[in-house]
């Protein structure tokens, strides 16, 4: 399908592409890789009247890293830089495994960091052609007022469906926001909203300026599972990351973070599992146990490819992996 007419815009700095998205609000639409959006707009899910691209802000284009400042992103930074610079696969390894895991080595060189965590929310039902949306009435989150995915369901239940977002939630990590009006820090756990329809807490003059990860504790391991029917071609049934650190010598758990995303509407930071850990010395009961607590802290939803009770099985030998790989980390 061809996609509806638009005009093009080619802003040089960050205060230029906020001044065109406020002159356009609610018309404009980023665009940077392009590797969802362009899909988007062939199937008329989305017809913006401006397209305003960023690569050309070389300001947003960077990766830095320091033991005191942590690791800075540029939004523009693509998907395959990221997985492969060292400081991310020594220090930062869930978000190089998650990184990594985005579809294929072609639209990783293209896709980039931002446009994966601001990806749209997913749906087997909205995320179709046009023609097949013709004939059902609108959903939430095309305006109307029902869900295809629950029945009966008050609210959009589209899937926050990025593989980086779990990574970035279990490391820690902040994204730094910007508009004409100002800019402001907000922690990638708090980034989405829990509705499908507005996913996350971008406003339409906003843009994502860079993603600050704090340096790791000491001992600190983390990992990154994915489960999908075709690999990493694929949008995750379940996204699974752990990050661990753990006491010198002993090999007890001292702190852990462990989150969940593709499974519902929102993305899951798994506190009890966590606190499970915490304090014991990690063995495979230790790791099943916490994954039992994970799969009671989510509420998966059945998709036309899988149930959720396959989605809860599949979420408990995520998060038991997972955390048994940060041990054999940690006891190289």
């Amino acid at each position: 399908m061809r996609v509806a007419s638009f005009e093009y815009l080619e802003p040089q700095t960050i205060q230029e592409a906020c001044s065109l998205l406020t002159e356009h609000q609610g018309k404009a639409k980023i665009i940077a890789g392009g590797t969802d959006l362009l899909v988007m707009m062939k199937h008329r899910v989305l017809s913006p009247q401006y397209l305003v691209n960023i690569k050309g802000v070389r300001e947003l284009d960077f990766i830095e890293y320091d033991e005191a400042g942590g690791l800075r992103i540029g939004p523009l930074t693509t998907l395959n830089v990221l997985a492969e610079h060292q400081a991310v696969r020594e220090r930062f390894n869930a978000l190089s495994q998650a990184a990594a895991s985005v579809a294929s080595p072609n639209v990783r060189n293209l896709a980039t960091i931002g446009g994966n965590l601001c990806l749209d929310a997913k749906c087997w039902y909205y995320n179709q052609s046009s023609l097949f949306r013709k004939g059902r009435v609108a959903c939430f989150k095309r305006g109307g007022d029902r869900c295809y995915v629950i029945k009966g369901g008050k609210f959009c239940y589209a899937l926050v469906a990025a593989d980086t977002v779990a990574a970035l939630i279990a490391l820690g990590a902040e994204a730094r926001i910007v508009s004409a009006a100002g800019e402001r820090l907000v922690p990638v756990a708090e980034f989405f909203t829990g509705q499908g329809d507005t996913l996350n807490i971008l406003g339409p003059e906003d843009i994502l300026a860079e993603i600050h990860v704090p340096t790791p504790a000491p001992r600190t391991f983390s990992a990154f599972l994915k489960e999908s029917f075709k690999g990493s071609i694929e949008f995750g049934l379940t996204n699974v990351a752990a990050a661990v650190t753990f006491e010198t010598g002993d090999g007890v758990c001292k702190d852990a973070r462990i989150a969940l995303t593709a499974v519902s509407c929102g993305t899951v930071n798994a506190q009890k599992a966590a606190a499970i850990l915490k304090g014991k010395q990690i063995d495979a009961e230790l790791a099943a146990e916490a994954a039992g607590a994970a799969v009671s802290e989510t509420s998966p939803i059945s998709s036309i490819w899988t149930s959720v009770y396959h989605r809860r099985n599949v979420i408990a030998a995520l998060v038991k992996r997972a955390t048994l790989q940060t041990v054999a980390e940690a006891s190289r």
